[in-house]
């Protein structure tokens, strides 16, 4: 379902979200950095965006 959505037409605070998806599947990890990282992105480019 992530694949499926053209993530070159959204914005983040950093620019295109081309990079989101690889997060949003990092939250599933078994790697737990991979996933601090995935919420810190989330946390940063997307929720901070939608605050300015």
């Amino acid at each position: 379902m992530i694949d499926e959505f053209d993530w070159a037409h959204l914005q983040h605070a950093y620019g295109p979200a081309t990079d989101t998806p690889r997060h949003l599947a990092a939250l599933t990890s078994h790697d737990g950095d991979a996933r601090r990282s995935a919420v810190d992105h989330l946390d940063m480019a997307v929720l901070l965006s939608r605050l300015s």
